[in-house]
């Protein structure tokens, strides 16, 4: 039988080093696998006299990420693979901005950053993001660029200010049916908080030049001329977009987004309202959210807005969203469209329901 103080120390012995054991960090993995998934049912019902579309579909997204979100280099590289009940034939028409069936490269971003507690630089190149704060009827989130982007600002870790600074994007959206259009855009940023409330004001030029050789494919509603697509001089759209966001982390979140883009030639202006109750994130917590869109012909470049809508131009909507987050970053979502074209008297409705898991 051991000796009580000998018996004691390797007793302390094991318990400290299972404390340690128990307690160490675990080790970061030079590399992270993630995925995301979307699936939904839309139901579009449109103009009398034309087909209404029913439609599933599905897409996953795999993504590998090196280097972590601190470090100064990371690379994500991502794929993107679709299917869907109606073939790819109909996405032009349909005014879709991915197809229905097919894989694809997704990102491939490599990014370098400088940062400190006053401030820094973020720097990507590749086949990226866009960086900038955008309406639904401006961009759409799922279009990727092949070019670089950049981000300086300045901060007070330890007051209100979060970031004053400047955003900036080069490089050519890449569409379906080898479709680009040409983004070169800039927003100036400036970002307080004051408690649980941040406010974010935005706003810069923009520049979207679509391809000659394009506009037979992605004329897309906005004017035409006497060949029956833009004539040149629409080719190119110069536009003033700023707005200002609001973020409000209550005990009941509330987000607040107001959009303005104007058409610097043709003066026309296009806005949007986004308001959110509730959270996409807290388990079991409900959100509801109402968005407004009023476009003008010429106030946001057609071929590259959100493709939840139907029209993408010359026309004024409503969508109503309600969801559900659920356990392990699944989400079902449900949202109902009414939008009017122009001088047309007939709404177009669309309902789309689905789950989503996110990275």
């Amino acid at each position: 039988m051991l000796p009580r103080p000998l018996a004691f120390l390797l007793l302390s012995g094991a318990v400290l080093t299972a404390q340690d054991t128990y307690f160490k960090e675990p080790e970061k993995k030079w590399w992270l696998p993630k995925w995301e998934v979307d699936v939904y049912h839309e139901y579009v019902d449109l103009d009398p006299g034309r087909h209404d579309i029913r439609r599933y579909r599905g897409r996953l997204r795999l993504r590998f990420e090196l280097g972590g979100d601190d470090e100064w280099i990371q690379f994500r590289v991502g794929s993107k693979h679709l299917v869907g009940s109606d073939g790819n034939k109909n996405n032009l028409k349909r005014f879709d901005n991915e197809r229905s069936n097919g894989s694809e490269l997704d990102l491939a971003d490599l990014r370098v950053q400088w940062l400190r507690e006053s401030g820094g630089v973020e720097l990507h190149g590749g086949f990226i993001e866009s960086p900038l704060i955008a309406s639904e009827s401006l961009l759409d989130p799922d279009l990727r660029l092949t070019g670089g982007s950049g981000r300086f600002f300045f901060r007070w870790e330890n007051g209100w200010l979060d970031e004053i600074g400047l955003r900036a994007v080069s490089g050519n959206l890449k569409l379906i049916e080898r479709g680009q259009v040409r983004m070169d855009a800039a927003h100036l940023v400036a970002k307080v908080s004051t408690g649980a409330v941040s406010w974010t004001a935005f706003g810069g030029p923009w520049r979207l030049q679509a391809r000659q050789e394009d506009l037979s494919k992605f004329q897309r509603q906005n004017p035409v001329g006497s060949s029956g697509y833009a004539e040149d001089s629409a080719l190119t759209f110069n536009l003033i977009t700023y707005g200002l966001a609001v973020d409000a982390a209550w005990t009941l979140p509330v987000e607040v987004k107001l959009f303005q883009h104007q058409n610097q030639d043709t003066k026309e202006k296009g806005n949007e309202l986004q308001i959110f109750i509730g959270s996409r994130t807290k388990k079991w917590w409900p959100q509801v959210g109402f968005v407004h869109q009023r476009m003008a012909p010429t106030s946001q470049l057609a071929s590259v807005n959100g493709d939840i809508w139907w029209f993408h131009a010359n026309a004024d909507g409503n969508r109503y969203v309600a969801s559900l987050a659920l356990p392990k970053k699944w989400l079902f979502s449900y949202s109902y469209i009414e939008q009017t074209r122009r001088g047309a008297t007939a709404p177009v409705y669309s309902h789309r329901a689905g789950f989503s898991k996110r990275f």
